[in-house]
């Protein structure tokens, strides 16, 4: 989910041939509710910042495992043996 412009997900979806959508939510209502906009320190100011978690949400729309604390490197295979 990507809260910036709407053109940066496109960009980043074909530099990665992504085959799906890179969601945009400059109003913020998706990460509001999924509570991952968080106050965070960076370079000694305070922001507020989507957090790095991901969701596993089941075909009638259940979340059925929350992944917080993402480690990107792990993270696939992390999701891909939940799916098994």
């Amino acid at each position: 989910m990507e809260t910036n412009l709407y053109e940066l997900g496109r960009q980043f979806a074909a530099k990665e041939s992504l085959n799906f959508p890179i969601l945009a939510d400059p109003e913020e209502v998706v990460v509001n509710q999924y509570h991952v906009l968080k106050q965070k320190n960076m370079y000694g100011k305070q922001v507020m910042s989507v957090n790095r978690e991901s969701f596993l949400i089941d075909e009638k729309g259940v979340i059925v495992r929350h992944y917080g604390k993402v480690k990107p490197a792990d993270h696939v295979q992390e999701i891909l043996d939940d799916l098994a």
